[in-house]
């Protein structure tokens, strides 16, 4: 099992889509993630960032996605990047196999 998180803000190419280009991007994107949620991804959470929150960056919006294996993660970068999603959003993401927390404080300490 796998976790992937996604935090982004609007990039300046977003800002300069008027309201009817952006509706038009997000309702092409849909079905890129559909696709993954048919093929077993769960959307575990999403929403805005919350600046008061401690050691916060700059993203605005994250996205929390547990994923079954490594293949349907590759499969949802691909239709990302594909969709241009990157053209309009500055992201970072950040995922990785899900250890219990024994092995992650073993895995620290060995670092």
């Amino acid at each position: 099992m796998r976790i992937y998180v996604e935090q982004w803000r609007p990039g300046p190419a977003w800002l300069e889509l008027d309201a009817e280009q952006r509706t038009t991007f997000v309702k092409a994107v849909g079905p890129d993630l559909q696709e993954v949620l048919d093929r077993g991804a769960d959307l575990v959470a999403l929403g805005p960032a919350d600046p008061a929150t401690a050691h916060s960056g700059e993203p605005q919006y994250f996205a929390v996605w547990r994923f079954p294996d490594l293949d349907l993660v590759q499969l949802f970068e691909r239709r990302i990047e594909g969709a241009g999603w990157y053209e309009y959003f500055d992201q970072t993401n950040l995922g990785g196999e899900i250890v219990d927390l024994d092995v992650l404080l073993e895995q620290l300490v060995a670092a």
